[in-house]
Protein backbone atom coordinates (compact mmCIF):
# COMPACT_ATOMS: atom_id res chain seq x y z
CA UNK A 1 0.00 0.00 0.00
CA UNK A 2 1.48 3.40 -0.95
CA UNK A 3 2.50 5.69 1.92
CA UNK A 4 -0.12 8.30 0.94
CA UNK A 5 -2.88 5.70 1.10
CA UNK A 6 -1.68 4.47 4.51
CA UNK A 7 -1.73 8.02 5.86
CA UNK A 8 -5.27 8.62 4.57
CA UNK A 9 -6.43 5.31 5.96
CA UNK A 10 -4.95 5.84 9.44
CA UNK A 11 -7.69 8.20 10.57
CA UNK A 12 -10.45 6.28 8.81
CA UNK A 13 -9.85 2.84 10.35
CA UNK A 14 -11.91 3.41 13.53
CA UNK A 15 -14.78 4.79 11.44
CA UNK A 16 -14.65 1.81 9.07
CA UNK A 17 -14.61 -0.65 11.97
CA UNK A 18 -17.57 1.03 13.68
CA UNK A 19 -19.51 1.10 10.40
CA UNK A 20 -18.91 -2.60 9.77
CA UNK A 21 -19.87 -3.53 13.34
CA UNK A 22 -23.10 -1.54 12.96
CA UNK A 23 -24.28 -4.33 10.66
CA UNK A 24 -23.49 -7.03 13.21
CA UNK A 25 -20.91 -8.44 15.59
CA UNK A 26 -17.72 -9.81 14.14
CA UNK A 27 -14.28 -11.15 14.92
CA UNK A 28 -11.05 -9.80 13.47
CA UNK A 29 -10.92 -11.73 10.22
CA UNK A 30 -14.63 -11.08 9.54
CA UNK A 31 -14.19 -7.36 10.10
CA UNK A 32 -11.22 -7.12 7.72
CA UNK A 33 -12.98 -9.29 5.14
CA UNK A 34 -16.13 -7.13 5.28
CA UNK A 35 -14.10 -3.95 4.85
CA UNK A 36 -12.13 -5.44 1.96
CA UNK A 37 -15.32 -6.62 0.26
CA UNK A 38 -17.22 -3.38 0.78
CA UNK A 39 -14.31 -1.34 -0.60
CA UNK A 40 -13.75 -3.68 -3.58
CA UNK A 41 -10.28 -4.44 -2.27
CA UNK A 42 -9.22 -0.80 -1.98
CA UNK A 43 -8.83 -1.14 1.80
CA UNK A 44 -7.08 -4.20 3.19
CA UNK A 45 -6.35 -4.02 6.91
CA UNK A 46 -3.51 -5.95 8.49
CA UNK A 47 -3.69 -7.34 12.01
CA UNK A 48 -1.23 -4.63 13.01
CA UNK A 49 -3.73 -2.00 11.93
CA UNK A 50 -7.01 -3.64 12.95
CA UNK A 51 -6.29 -4.85 16.48
CA UNK A 52 -4.83 -1.62 17.86
CA UNK A 53 -7.91 0.16 16.48
CA UNK A 54 -10.25 -2.41 18.06
CA UNK A 55 -8.45 -2.18 21.41
CA UNK A 56 -8.64 1.63 21.34
CA UNK A 57 -12.36 1.50 20.50
CA UNK A 58 -12.86 -0.95 23.35
CA UNK A 59 -10.98 1.31 25.82
CA UNK A 60 -13.18 4.21 24.69
CA UNK A 61 -16.32 2.15 25.34
CA UNK A 62 -17.39 2.25 21.69
CA UNK A 63 -17.15 -1.52 21.23
CA UNK A 64 -17.21 -4.42 23.64
CA UNK A 65 -15.40 -7.70 23.09
CA UNK A 66 -16.59 -11.14 24.12
CA UNK A 67 -15.33 -14.68 23.59
CA UNK A 68 -17.36 -17.28 21.75
CA UNK A 69 -16.71 -20.85 20.70
CA UNK A 70 -16.59 -21.11 16.91
CA UNK A 71 -17.83 -23.98 14.75
CA UNK A 72 -14.24 -25.19 14.41
CA UNK A 73 -14.04 -25.56 18.22
CA UNK A 74 -11.79 -22.51 18.28
CA UNK A 75 -12.56 -19.61 20.61
CA UNK A 76 -12.80 -16.25 18.90
CA UNK A 77 -13.06 -12.76 20.27
CA UNK A 78 -16.07 -11.04 18.79
CA UNK A 79 -16.68 -7.31 18.92
CA UNK A 80 -20.03 -5.59 19.30
CA UNK A 81 -20.96 -1.96 18.89
CA UNK A 82 -22.15 -0.31 22.10
CA UNK A 83 -24.75 2.42 22.37
CA UNK A 84 -21.91 4.95 22.71
CA UNK A 85 -20.34 3.40 19.60
CA UNK A 86 -23.57 3.88 17.66
CA UNK A 87 -23.72 7.52 18.73
CA UNK A 88 -20.06 8.02 17.85
CA UNK A 89 -20.56 6.41 14.44
CA UNK A 90 -23.44 8.77 13.75
CA UNK A 91 -21.32 11.81 14.63
CA UNK A 92 -18.24 10.55 12.76
CA UNK A 93 -20.28 9.86 9.61
CA UNK A 94 -21.41 13.48 9.58
CA UNK A 95 -17.86 14.77 10.08
CA UNK A 96 -16.55 12.43 7.36
CA UNK A 97 -19.27 13.45 4.90
CA UNK A 98 -18.53 17.13 5.41
CA UNK A 99 -14.79 16.57 5.12
CA UNK A 100 -15.11 14.45 1.96
CA UNK A 101 -17.41 17.04 0.36
CA UNK A 102 -14.94 19.81 1.20
CA UNK A 103 -12.03 17.87 -0.32
CA UNK A 104 -14.08 17.10 -3.42
CA UNK A 105 -14.91 20.81 -3.77
CA UNK A 106 -11.23 21.69 -3.79
CA UNK A 107 -10.32 18.88 -6.17
CA UNK A 108 -13.12 19.84 -8.57
CA UNK A 109 -11.77 23.38 -8.88
CA UNK A 110 -8.29 22.19 -9.81
CA UNK A 111 -9.25 20.13 -12.89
Amino acid sequence: MPTQTRELLKGAVPLLVLAVLASGDGYGYQITARIETLTDGAVVLTDGTLYPALHALEREGLVVGYWEQGASARRRRYYQLTYAGTQSLRAQRLVWSRFAAAVESVLATTD
